[in-house]
């Protein structure tokens, strides 16, 4: 049976469980005094069916009692899910280390001798009571913590999931803007091309080259636009193939200069002759890359100046390293070259809102590679480091 609640409960429910009805009003005693809920049972199986209705922070178990002993009792406690975690402390008159092992080898947490001393009673009960009060009290906050650890991850998982929403909303839409851009440019190139035929004077032939310059920016803007929302939505399918660097380089270096014969920029290669540097690499996106650093260097380098292309081994890379001779990057923009759609920097060193580099970083990312931007240290100019791992 249970004692009435009251405010002293609070302190700690027992159950007292043994077949001597003296033991159970000494020991009622001795608690109640101390503000401790009482219930008892005269055997165990009076006790089991308790549990099953009642919650109990502490259980004072005697060992002999007839048909159901204390051991076979606790035994059946710790088999028990809802009551498994209540402290069990044993009652006994034995005081042979074989029955107290025992009673620790079926789950028991402490045992007590008869006769009773109130002070040693009174003492492993509170200490086993608030042991039980408080791995209560972390359980219910660990639940605490565990819902509003899913609210967060159901939040999450929504926020997220709208984002990829919006992320193929845009990829969609950027898609879709350099469809659209690519189709009246190509239309504008070959009017060009006409009107070329039919210029009268240098004036009209100098606003024609200018448009096709523009159209040719525009045409760039949206092939880099493209591929940047490719790599972001991971949609391109890389092609790697074994490639020599310093020929890829050449050549892209080599048509490029095409566009830029008028400022007489050399390009001058710094490779070792007793080596071939191989890559695995995508071809279309190594020449996309060096084609945007390159473009970049030969734009700002001064007429009559030099590029220079730095190959070697750096293990677990082939290094590769372009530098020119221009204005270099602007200190202040220097930590924000590689980010999308910067205005910062449009007037140091890049042109089109910051996508040339930006794009060149994510394919260098995509390649498994680093690639870094830095002013030259005692001269003007900029240093473009690339590494792509080598076979």
């Amino acid at each position: 049976m249970l004692d009435n609640i009251s405010m002293e409960e609070k302190k700690g429910r027992i159950l007292v469980v043994d077949d001597v009805a003296k033991n159970i009003q000494i020991l009622g005693n001795i608690l109640r005094k101390e503000g401790y809920q009482i219930a008892y049972a005269t055997n165990g199986a009076d006790a089991l069916s308790m549990l099953l209705q009642t919650k109990f922070d502490l259980i004072l178990l005697d060992i002999m009692m007839p048909e159901l002993d204390g051991y076979e009792t606790c035994k059946k406690i710790k088999d028990m899910p809802d009551s498994k975690d209540i402290p069990v402390i044993f009652l006994t008159a034995r005081t042979d280390t074989e029955s107290i092992v025992k009673g620790f080898e079926l789950g028991g947490e402490d045992y007590i001798t008869k006769p009773f001393n109130a002070q040693e009673l009174l003492a492993r009960v509170r200490t086993h009571v608030e042991l039980r009060q408080k791995k209560e009290f972390l359980h219910s906050i660990n639940d605490i913590l565990k819902s509003k650890v899913q609210d967060k991850t159901k939040q999450l998982n929504d926020a997220n999931e709208r984002l990829s929403i919006l992320e193929k909303a845009k990829g969609d839409f950027l898609k879709l803007i350099s469809h659209e851009m690519r189709t009246p440019l190509n239309g504008m190139v070959l009017l060009t091309e006409q009107l070329e035929k039919t210029l009268t004077s240098p004036a009209q032939n100098e606003n024609v080259q200018y448009l096709k310059t523009s159209i040719q920016k525009l045409l760039k803007f949206s092939s880099i636009a493209l591929l940047i929302t490719s790599l972001k939505a991971e949609s391109y399918q890389l092609d790697f193939k074994t490639l020599p660097i310093e020929g890829v380089v050449k050549k892209v270096a080599k048509n490029i200069a095409t566009n830029y014969q008028f400022k007489n920029v050399d390009v001058e290669y710094d490779v070792s002759k007793d080596n071939t540097y191989i890559v695995k690499a995508d071809p279309h996106l190594l020449e996309e890359c060096f084609s945007i650093v390159l473009d970049n260097a030969f734009r700002f380098s001064p007429s009559g100046s030099k590029i220079t292309v730095l190959i070697q081994e750096s293990d677990p890379y082939i290094t590769i390293k372009i530098s020119d001779n221009g204005p270099g990057f602007h200190k202040k923009y220097l930590k924000t070259l590689f980010e999308y759609f910067s205005t910062d920097n449009i007037d140091y060193h890049t042109e089109g809102l910051g996508l040339g580099l930006s794009a060149s970083k994510l394919i260098i990312d995509s390649l498994s590679g680093l690639i870094n931007v830095e002013n030259k240290t005692h001269e003007s100019g900029a240093i473009v480091t690339i590494h792509l791992k080598k076979i």
